[in-house]
């Protein structure tokens, strides 16, 4: 005969083990492979990351807080991103550290 304790120990663990196991066999979300595919494309066949990066780092060089050529490379990002078509572009300060 099985004590209470040892079978309420089993009934806990297998509770516990059909908890476990029904989470890797919940109902996945649908991929809507068009999108990924899209997003692909875009990326390479598209992308101007490597543009971005170059005009950063040699045109615009550092960007030391409060300094003028961060200020050049804050309006430098606002303008492409709004050439880019996005709205509500705004700046913000986050710091207010700085030279002054």
């Amino acid at each position: 005969m099985k004590s209470p304790s040892r079978s309420r120990s089993m009934l806990l663990a297998s509770w516990t083990f059909l908890i476990f196991i029904s989470a890797f066999f919940e109902e996945l979300p649908l991929v809507d492979w068009e999108t990924v595919a899209r997003i692909r494309e875009e990326g390479l066949q598209r992308s101007k990351v490597k543009e971005f990066e170059s005009y950063i780092v040699d045109a615009l060089g550092a960007r030391l807080t409060m300094s003028r050529d961060r200020i050049r490379a804050q309006f430098w990002a606002l303008d492409e991103m709004k050439d880019m078509g996005l709205s509500h572009i705004a700046s913000e300060q986050y710091t207010d550290c700085g030279v002054t």
